[in-house]
């Protein structure tokens, strides 16, 4: 799409010196799974976003923080995120608010439960190619609710910032051995596509060597 800065790295070459979050999508991209288009930047370049941003297409700019998506603790939801961005000048100011939420005094009691220093924390910003999702949420391989080893999907409808910001309850489907052992009665999560997340998950976590979500 365009000649990458020295510190603009497309997704499917991230590590985890890009921050948890870019460095578990490159693993995806590079064990054959589907993963929008993105890049990872660690500054505001509105020359190199411009060498690589699609003025037709809207973006999703995410944080990729040091202490994200790890094993102990998530960070969901505590930094700033931007959907459905569109041209130059809106994604450089949405990259800037997502630096910045590094700073937001309010993730302060978070880093304090999680024993991370303040000062420790690193930032890099996904920019991706925005979904325009009919449904979105979040799969687990492991039923967090009770510890056994059944898929746990959790979906709301349109995109998933709802579900994370904990302002709507999502609908469950549970997976047992091939076989749902709850689910709901009307959806806008086709069936088809909880089996297909289902099988994916549990074929991530084997290939992870550990639970994942």
């Amino acid at each position: 799409r365009g000649r990458m800065s020295d510190t603009t790295t497309p997704l499917a070459r991230a590590g985890i010196e890009h921050g948890g979050k870019a460095a578990n999508l490159a693993w995806l991209i590079k064990h054959g799974y589907h993963v929008p288009d993105g890049i990872v930047v660690d500054h505001t370049d509105s020359q190199a976003l411009a060498r690589w941003l699609d003025p037709s297409q809207e973006y999703a700019v995410r944080s990729s923080a040091s202490v994200e998506d790890g094993p102990e603790h998530s960070f969901a939801g505590q930094f700033t995120s931007a959907l459905g961005v569109a041209g130059v000048d809106v994604v450089h100011d949405a990259v800037r608010e997502v630096l910045d939420s590094v700073d937001d005094p309010r993730l302060a009691p978070y880093l304090v439960h999680a024993g991370v220093e303040p000062g420790s924390v690193t930032m890099h910003v996904i920019v991706q190619e925005m979904v325009p999702a009919v449904a979105a949420g979040v799969a687990f391989s492991r039923n967090p609710l009770t510890g056994l080893a059944d898929v746990l999907i959790e979906a709301v409808p349109g995109t998933g910032d709802q579900l994370l910001s904990g302002r709507e309850t999502p609908e469950r489907w549970v997976r047992h051995w091939g076989e749902w052992t709850e689910q709901p009665e009307a959806s806008p999560l086709p069936e088809s596509v909880a089996v297909e997340l289902a099988e994916h998950v549990a074929t991530m976590a084997k290939a992870w060597g550990a639970p994942i979500d």
